[in-house]
Parts: C-alpha cells; sequence; structure tokens
C-alpha cells in the first residue's frame, strides 16, 4: 500500500475519522472531519468537494483496508460514548441534579419549556443534540474500563513517538509546572 497514492482514514474521535490525505511525494498532512454518513459528495471542506466515499479506504486493526462502508467491522476502536467526569466526593448530588433535569427537560422530559438535548439555533451546547438520555456509570467503574480495552490499546498506540502528546494535554496535568520532556 502506498501512502503517496492513497487516503486512508483512522477511527479516533467521536463520531468522526482522522483523515491522512497524501498531498504529494513524502508530504502528508491530516485533518479531523465527519465524512460518513455525513459527507455527501460536494459537501465539507473545499479541498474535498470533489472526494466520493470510495475514495477513502478505512485502516483495520489487522493491518488490511476496506471501503468506508465497512466501518462498523473495520476500525481501529469503538469509541465509548460522551460522560459527565466529577470528582468523587461530588457525585451524587451532580448524578442526582443530572438525572432530576433529565426526567424534567430530557427527550420524554415533563417540562417542554427547555430540550437539555437540543440546541436550538446552535449545535451541540450542552449536550450533543443527537444524546438520548444520560445514564448513570456505576460508582467504582475506572475510566480503563470506561473507555474498554480496545480504545485505550488505540490511543496508547498513538504514544510510540516522542513528543507525541500535544502542548494543550500537557498544560492539563496536575504538575503543570514539571518540565516537558
Amino acid at each position: 500500500m502506498n501512502l503517496n497514492s492513497s487516503l486512508f482514514l483512522l477511527y479516533t474521535l467521536y463520531g468522526s475519522l482522522y483523515l491522512w490525505l497524501s498531498v504529494s511525494e513524502n508530504k502528508v498532512f491530516n485533518s479531523l472531519l465527519s465524512i460518513y454518513p455525513s459527507f455527501p459528495v460536494g459537501s465539507g471542506p473545499v479541498w474535498a468537494k470533489d472526494l466520493k466515499s470510495s475514495d477513502f479506504e478505512l485502516l483495520c486493526q489487522d493491518g488490511t483496508t476496506q471501503p468506508v462502508s465497512k466501518f462498523l467491522e473495520c476500525h481501529l476502536a469503538k469509541v465509548p460514548a460522551h460522560a459527565v467526569i466529577t470528582r468523587p466526593e461530588t457525585r451524587k448530588e451532580v448524578v442526582s441534579i443530572l438525572l432530576e433535569q433529565q426526567a424534567r427537560f430530557g427527550s420524554t422530559g415533563s417540562d417542554s419549556s427547555f430540550k437539555m438535548f437540543q440546541s436550538g439555533s446552535g449545535s451541540n451546547l450542552l449536550f450533543k443534540d443527537s444524546t438520548k438520555c444520560l445514564q448513570e456509570i456505576p460508582r467504582d467503574t475506572k475510566f480503563q474500563d470506561f473507555l474498554g480495552k480496545e480504545y485505550m490499546v488505540a490511543m496508547e498506540s498513538l504514544r510510540t513517538c516522542s513528543n507525541s502528546t500535544s502542548d494543550l494535554e500537557l498544560s492539563c496535568t496536575f504538575h503543570s509546572c514539571q518540565k516537558k520532556e
């Protein structure tokens, strides 16, 4: 398989595909975009307006490739649902508030004056607009278990290169005063 003549998609973020596009000999750039199923011909970024799903391939865990339509069978990892994260000491209160508000303003809520899973004129303002309901995660669930082994392996493989941690991620650590590697 030749990177200089092929397009590759790596499944990474929630609802998105990571696109590696070969521009010319040994010059490759990447871009995040949602491509399937909401990337019909003629839409998307200007540089991609003439691209069709047949111009892309998915990179599977076993190193093979498949057409984009095979995304359920061929992916690097299934991306877990989004989650609300809180400190252990406030968990009970946060869960209670969210479940009460969902009962009132959720998809089947008792009060139609506000919909917590709809953004009106915006997009994904409070929760993703595709959210149907909130579900409590058991108290002692470790984040690795929530994310899943397949996802953790895929994310850890991104750390095989030195300097692969972004400046943003480094600034979000509890030890931000430590030297960057």
